[in-house]
């Protein structure tokens, strides 16, 4: 069930360089294909399998009327991928995804590589009070990277934290417990 509908009718970027190319024919365009709902669902397939969110829909868009637009060494189809890189985080943040590192393709016609996305983290408490978000991060090849980033820091890039920044402390499954466990007590 998709949790969040964004507004199809137009498309505004956050970075101005693209504001006209989202505006034309061809952004347009891409949004509301990225948009669709059987589309959505594409994009969080492939997160789901750790793949780049653009795999899910590469093929549909080599073959739609866009597909000689992003295709091509031109500025203009570099642009127009950058574009529709950026439409697929704000689609999957709207659904609760998380952007993670790019990665190569396995067979993209129009995608070389693009972003990956995971789930939204999980809160958990440290003994010493720090609070900590627990990531479960499908990385493609059967195995999942299991992380913690301090809580409220965007900026913290993916890795492995294994001790607590607040008290020096390694983790350990005794040592942290679920913040939704301790409301409920």
């Amino acid at each position: 069930m998709l949790k969040r509908r964004l507004s199809v009718s137009s498309y505004n970027p956050t970075n101005p360089r693209f504001q006209r190319l989202a505006a034309s024919t061809e952004g347009q365009t891409l949004w509301q294909l990225l948009n669709e709902n059987d589309n959505v669902i594409r994009l969080m397939v492939a997160a789901d399998l750790g793949h780049p969110a653009v795999e899910g829909v590469d093929e549909l868009i080599a073959k739609s009327s866009l597909g000689s637009a992003l295709t091509g060494s031109t500025k203009e189809a570099h642009a127009l991928r950058q574009l529709a890189g950026m439409m697929t985080r704000d689609v999957l943040e709207a659904q609760g995804y998380r952007i993670g590192p790019n990665t190569r393709t396995r067979f993209g016609r129009v995608f070389k590589s693009g972003a990956t996305y995971f789930k939204g983290a999980r809160l958990q408490e440290h003994t010493c009070g720090q609070v900590l978000e627990l990531h479960h991060h499908p990385m493609g090849n059967g195995q999942v990277l299991i992380y913690y980033t301090p809580l409220g820091n965007p900026t913290h890039k993916l890795g492995v934290v294994d001790t607590c920044p607040q008290c020096g402390e390694r983790f350990d499954r005794r040592s942290l417990t679920d913040v939704d466990d301790m409301v409920s007590e």
